[in-house]
């Protein structure tokens, strides 16, 4: 396996994950919180689905780090849930 190492916490903590979408969540949980709230601005919510625009700035430059195959709703949807995470949404 080339690239980062997944750890044993990540696995446990994401069991039912795939590898790269565990490399995902740790690529966008190490964002700030404006980058972040940045992503969650650009996409848009209907009836609490996330679309991320792959054509917008922030959104588009995840996407070229992680390789440009990862659907860009994900990427909307897991902005919103770090932040939740954080307490920074609701």
């Amino acid at each position: 396996m080339c690239g980062p190492r997944i750890t044993s916490t990540e696995k446990k903590t994401y069991q039912y994950h795939t590898d790269d979408s565990i490399l995902g969540i740790r690529l966008l949980s190490s964002l700030s919180n404006d980058v972040l709230q940045s992503i969650r601005r650009e996409s848009k919510v209907v009836d609490h689905d996330h679309y991320g625009d792959p054509t917008a700035p922030f959104t588009a430059a995840v996407l070229l780090l992680m390789g440009g195959k990862t659907n860009p709703n994900w990427i909307a949807a897991q902005a919103y849930e770090t932040l939740q995470d954080r307490g920074e949404v609701e």
